[in-house]
Formats: C-alpha cells, sequence, structure tokens
C-alpha cells in the first residue's frame, strides 16, 4: 500500500503541476485565479515531498545509499552513464519547490503573476520556476516514468502551447475589437 500511496503522490504532484502551468500560460491572473493556482503550487510541492519520503520508506527501506545505487542503476540503464547524483538534485528541487510554494502565501504576494507588472525580476523569476520545474517534470514522467507517460508529456505539451495561442489570439481579438469603437 506504502509504494502505491508513493506513486499516486507523485502522480498528483505532476498534475498540481500542470494545473498550475496551464492557468499561468493561458493567462489566468485574477486574485482568485492567483489563490488557486498557490494552492495548486504548494499542493504539488507537499505531495512531491510526500512521495519522496514514502519512497525512502518503501522502496529504499529507509537508505539514501540505497536510493543513489538504485537511481544509479536505472540512469545507466537508461543513458550508459551509472550516476545516482539524480536523488540529490531531486532532493533540491523538492528544497525549492517547497520553498518557492510558502513565498506564494506571504502577504502581499497575491499580485505577483499579474501582467502589469513589469518588473524584470518577477519575469526572469517565473521563467526560472518553469524552466526548473519542466526540466524535472520531464525527467520524472518521460525519462523515468512508466511507459505511458511517455506520450502523455508531449500531448500535455502540446495542449499547454495550443491552449496559450488560444488565449493569445483572443487576447488580440479583444484588444482589436476594443481599438475598433
Amino acid at each position: 500500500m506504502g509504494r502505491l500511496l508513493a506513486i499516486w503522490c507523485v502522480r498528483g504532484s505532476v498534475a498540481c503541476y500542470l494545473g498550475y502551468v496551464s492557468c499561468d500560460l493561458i493567462g489566468m491572473h485574477s486574485r482568485r485565479s492567483f489563490y488557486w493556482q498557490r494552492c495548486l503550487w504548494s499542493l504539488g510541492a507537499l505531495l512531491l515531498l510526500l512521495h519522496v519520503l514514502l519512497a525512502f520508506v518503501y522502496f529504499h527501506d529507509g537508505s539514501h545509499a540505497s536510493a543513489v545505487r538504485e537511481t544509479a542503476r536505472q540512469t545507466a540503464a537508461l543513458t550508459g552513464l551509472s550516476w545516482g547524483g539524480g536523488v540529490y538534485v531531486n532532493e533540491v528541487f523538492v528544497a525549492y519547490w517547497l520553498l518557492d510554494a510558502g513565498l506564494m502565501w506571504l502577504p502581499g504576494r497575491s499580485s505577483r503573476h499579474a501582467p502589469a507588472i513589469a518588473d524584470r525580476t518577477a519575469r526572469r523569476w517565473r521563467v526560472v520556476r518553469h524552466g526548473v520545474s519542466a526540466f524535472m517534470m520531464f525527467n520524472a514522467t518521460v525519462v523515468f516514468g512508466p511507459p505511458f507517460w511517455r506520450w502523455l508529456f508531449p500531448v500535455s505539451v502540446l495542449a499547454l502551447f495550443l491552449g496559450r495561442w488560444y488565449a493569445s489570439a483572443h487576447e488580440r481579438g479583444d484588444s482589436t475589437s476594443a481599438e475598433r469603437r
């Protein structure tokens, strides 16, 4: 049961990530949508932490060394390089995600993603958030995930880009019709 819970925690974490990215890329920047984005982002981070803890207990008998060895074995099977450092990268990512999610709940952060903010730092942080998270999700799903995730990831990415394209076209259409008035 613990192994199954660990697997479903990481799947839930990926689902929360996709929900967060969907809202962000499609351009949902109202106060209410930001609340739900914070909830998704935070829940995803907590589910990933729970996954890591459960995986250590139920897959590696609480042994960090076992997790490093198994990661090295899986990495070698996929790439030919026996490297277990992915465990450490994953741990840093969990810490980053939890910190970032916690910062979103600080007072005054409710409009941090609003498009009216022209702050370069906020935009750069958003790019870092998406870039690092997408890289980790790609590795977790396509590289190390179950076979059916290999087609689910590209379908999800395509759906996100189509959603963003549709939202952009809709925004341009609204601004064009407003200019005609």
